[in-house]
């Protein structure tokens, strides 16, 4: 089984977009990139980096439909995006892992 290479978003300066050093606010971005890694095997090696400055984006997080959009548009790579409660419960993660599916989570906090 193919094992991809795990990304570290930092230090700070790591990627830098507009100028703004964005490493420590890249999680989606570099997790993503790894399990594109994963997914195709070592297919496609897109870096966290690439990722983040493609969004074009420079302030704050990204969200998952912001990297699914760039690997969509730049890598040629189909994502699903789900949203709502309950839509990846635990059991639903331990089948994705257990099949050696990678797959992204992001939580927002309430307000």
């Amino acid at each position: 089984m193919y094992i991809a290479t795990n990304q570290h978003e930092g230090p700070l300066c790591h990627c830098v977009v507009n100028g703004r050093c964005v490493g420590w606010i890249s999680c989606t971005a570099y997790g993503m990139a790894t399990a594109t890694d994963q997914s195709t095997a070592g297919g496609t090696k897109p870096t966290g980096c690439a990722l983040r400055k493609a969004t074009g984006d420079s302030v704050g997080g990204q969200s998952i439909n912001q990297i699914a959009t760039v690997l969509g548009n730049s890598y040629g790579i189909r994502v699903e995006v789900y949203t709502g409660s309950n839509v990846a419960t635990p059991a639903y993660c331990y089948r994705r892992l257990a099949a050696g599916r990678p797959f992204a989570l992001q939580a927002a906090l309430p307000p």
